[in-house]
């Protein structure tokens, strides 16, 4: 839309090709991905940056990259105008793994109608594959136009983190990216002041960075990217590599700088924090300055329309033989019981009937939310995942 708000679309790790060997669950991590495509061209949004892990493997199979092209040519391509306007000037090409070196929807060859800016992960990160150069997935489909592959760093001895300044009417942002490195190393390399951010020095910037690494969750010193080491005129930190979704703004060193963790689009591990109990959302970021000389203001627009639709619901329960009435005559766990082995196992029998019923009940609740003339569903979502 012709105004002054950029309208960012947000995720990350969409894991693309995650169980493509599982004949029910090959497709999902293609319908989630698909979704989040399909609701920023409905929702007119400006561009969609992806935090990494963009695919599963390193080196995806031939149907993954098949299945991901398909998707990012039905939205990415287009003849829908955009309003954003790049302003890196030209001893900056280079900055994108694009055949320009300057973000696809200005090369006057193809028609973008929607720039997709992602950054590698710790599963596509690059690596030399005989020869000298090291490549990754996302070169693939950024020497395509498909999308703009930003923040690789083939510098072993310092990190330059240049933005991609961007500017629509009077909003001003700078996306600065960091592609997922070693966590020990980007350590040593902060704590040696061999990481350099090229901060524009005009004031009416509202600066993102985009990263995919391992938070400050009790790893340890050198497992982590340290919210102390993020420079403080940082304004939001895009943050993958974790896949608990946190759908709001969280505070770190200072009360400037907020992290945003968008989580993933699809469940990876049977962890609680992947469970239903954490539901999983697109991000949708709003940023507009309302003076032309002031700084952006910025929200995250909290919809349950964001919410993940094509998802196949993982319920996760404890049960705690301990805790049985023994007083129930329907089941009465007394270890002296000839017939206990049995009662033990209609009972949890029964328990885990009624989670699977609880998780199908869900799942029909949201696949009915679907966007229409999507090619990837997930498939039979009856079939749900529970531990």
């Amino acid at each position: 839309m012709d105004d002054d708000i950029i309208r960012i679309r947000v995720s990350s790790d969409n894991h693309l090709g995650f169980c493509e060997s599982d004949s029910i669950r090959c497709d999902d991590s293609f319908a989630s991905f698909e979704e989040v495509l399909v609701k920023a061209k409905l929702d007119k949004c400006d561009l969609v940056i992806l935090g990494g892990d963009l695919f599963h493997d390193q080196k995806p199979s031939r149907r993954t990259l098949h299945s991901t092209i398909q998707i990012l040519r039905k939205y990415s391509y287009g003849d829908d105008p955009i309003y954003i306007d790049v302003l890196n000037s030209e001893s900056d090409e280079g900055l994108l793994q694009t055949p320009t070196g300057l973000p696809n929807f200005l090369d006057p060859y193809q028609a973008i109608s929607l720039p997709i800016f992602a950054i590698h992960g710790n599963h596509d990160e690059p690596s030399h594959d005989r020869g000298a150069e090291s490549l990754s997935a996302l070169d693939i489909l950024s020497s395509s136009n498909l999308i703009n592959y930003f923040g690789k760093s083939d510098n072993v001895d310092d990190i330059n983190i240049k933005p991609i300044c961007i500017k629509k009417k009077s909003t001003y942002i700078a996306l600065y990216p960091l592609g997922a490195i070693n966590d020990e190393r980007l350590n040593r390399m902060f704590e040696q002041k061999k990481v350099f951010f090229h901060r524009p020095e005009d004031p009416r910037y509202f600066h993102i960075l985009i990263v995919h690494q391992n938070a400050d969750k009790g790893r340890g010193r050198k497992n982590c990217l340290h919210s102390s080491s993020i420079p403080k005129w940082i304004d939001l930190v895009i943050w993958g590599n974790e896949h608990e979704c946190i759908n709001e703004f969280i505070e770190i060193h200072t009360d400037h700088t907020k992290v945003y963790q968008p989580g993933s689009s699809i469940v990876t591990s049977f962890h609680e924090t992947e469970s239903i109990e954490h539901p999983k959302y697109m991000g949708h970021l709003e940023v507009k300055c309302h003076g032309k000389l002031t700084k952006p203001q910025y929200r995250l627009v909290n919809k349950e329309k964001y919410r993940y639709t094509q998802f196949r619901p993982f319920f996760m329960k404890d049960i705690s033989l301990s805790e049985i009435n023994n007083n129930n005559n329907d089941f009465n766990l007394n270890p002296l019981d000839p017939d206990i082995e049995n009662k033990l196992n209609n009972h949890l029998k029964n328990q885990v009937l009624d989670i699977i019923k609880l998780a199908q009940e869900k799942s029909k609740e949201l696949y009915n939310q679907t966007p229409n003339n999507m090619m990837f569903r997930i498939k039979e979502p009856s079939k749900v995942l529970i531990r």
